[in-house]
């Protein structure tokens, strides 16, 4: 198990023990952050526990789990102790805390000073410079200091003013970038440094609660893609296999019907979609009528992939699989299998995310791309993922989560879901001819 899974379960462990009713007033007290911060890590604590802790630990946390969401009806006893607690909060933090105005004002005087002090000092020493260097009559070396100083201060006001402006811009997007990686971490022990990861919903909650509109927006604008329109043909075979439940031999005599290319030829090319759901969906059907379906057995890593590959931009880190340009020999993919078929732990997911994305950062700002696709297998499920460049950090994305079938259901869902697939491809593809 990875380190940072280890010490975040512990934490968790350490809060039950210390705390065994699982209190949200005590969680909060003891953590000291924002009251949206603070949710965040309250119900990723929960989460945990319902998984990680003992019988009895796993019931308590259901059950703080169930009063916790009715802390938004303000009738209940719970949402009236909330309320308290946090209106109690709010006033003695303004006691003690200056407001963002106040501190605002605080820092402008500040830079104000200094910026006087730094233009008094240049006169100063333009001044004295002149007194020692030239023997000028009174009157001229009067009006030369004047002049000198004047303009001195008129330019050294200018451009600081700029670069402080500039200088603001950056180091607040940088302040806020900060602060909301420290809170994350304290809230949910989050080990992508750097990254936004927009698949988390604690940490996309946080983004909203932490960032400034302008920038909630430019990331939504980010993460969402171009509707993927299917061929005539595709659509056709795609309404006719999901359109109603089917068993295994409906699906298997809906396939052996070839209505599509009844009055016309089939295009490898202008048909790649169509070819592509109907190997798919075959491909499964002969899982499902196998006697032993390999997708239902547990399978270890080492014999579902026995090749990994490195490349100049990975090191020596190892990797299932790699999407390279032929002309620049870049990487456009990055692929990983997070263990076998139904033999992998949670632990293991999150180890080889880190792993993935760590080298999708490495790629991206050796190439200076910006960005990079991912494909992770976990335990029969699909990860068709994008690391985007934001500024100067990166937002992880994804597209879809599909799963692997093993009956008629999930084949049905799977289907419907190969259009979000395909934008993805499409999307890698149209990547890949800007770089070649």
């Amino acid at each position: 198990m990875p380190k940072t899974k280890q010490k975040l379960q512990k934490k968790h462990k350490e809060f039950h023990s210390l705390h065994p009713s699982l209190s949200y007033i005590k969680y909060a007290d003891s953590k000291q952050l924002d009251r949206n911060s603070t949710n965040i890590g309250y119900k990723s604590t929960l989460e945990s526990l319902k998984i990680s802790g003992n019988r009895e630990c796993r019931k308590q946390a259901m059950d703080q789990n169930t009063l916790f969401d009715t802390r938004k009806d303000p009738t209940s006893e719970f949402g009236k102790e909330y309320k308290l607690y946090w209106d109690l909060r709010d006033s003695e933090e303004k006691k003690t805390t200056p407001s963002r105005a106040s501190q605002q004002l605080q820092q402008m005087a500040t830079d104000n000073v200094i910026g006087l002090a730094q233009i008094a000092w240049g006169s100063i020493q333009t001044q004295t410079q002149i007194a020692l260097e030239t023997n000028r009559s009174q009157t001229s070396t009067s009006t030369t200091i004047l002049n000198d100083a004047e303009s001195s201060e008129n330019s050294t006001t200018i451009s600081s003013s700029c670069s402080v402006d500039s200088r603001a811009n950056d180091s607040n997007d940088d302040k806020v970038f900060e602060d909301y990686f420290h809170d994350i971490n304290e809230a949910i022990e989050y080990s992508l440094d750097g990254v936004i990861d927009w698949t988390v919903p604690a940490a996309r909650e946080m983004a909203i609660d932490k960032f400034p509109a302008s920038t909630i927006l430019t990331l939504q604008d980010m993460c969402q893609f171009k509707e993927y329109e299917y061929t005539s043909e595709c659509k056709s075979l795609v309404d006719r296999l999901s359109g109603e439940d089917k068993s295994v031999m409906g699906w298997r005599r809906e396939l052996l019907q070839d209505h599509e290319f009844t009055n016309k030829t089939f295009d490898p090319l202008k048909h790649q979609d169509w070819a592509y759901v109907k190997f798919i969906t075959e491909h499964f059907i002969r899982f499902m009528e196998a006697p032993t379906n390999p997708l239902i057995s547990p399978l270890a890593e080492r014999t579902a992939v026995s090749i990994e590959v490195s490349n100049d931009f990975t090191g020596s880190a190892k990797i299932d699989g790699l999407g390279i340009s032929d002309g620049s020999r870049e990487i456009l993919l990055i692929i990983e299998f997070a263990g076998g078929n139904i033999s992998s732990s949670i632990a293991k997911y999150d180890n080889d995310i880190k792993k993935i994305y760590e080298n999708a950062l490495k790629t991206i700002k050796q190439s200076g791309r910006n960005k990079i696709f991912t494909v992770l297998y976990f335990n029969n499920l699909i990860y068709y993922e994008v690391l985007l460049k934001f500024k100067n950090q990166y937002v992880r994305y994804n597209y879809t989560i599909s799963r692997c079938s093993l009956n008629p259901p999930e084949l049905q869902k799977f289907v419907k879901d190969t259009k979000v697939m395909f934008a993805w491809v499409r999307d890698l593809a149209t990547f890949a001819k800007t770089i070649n």
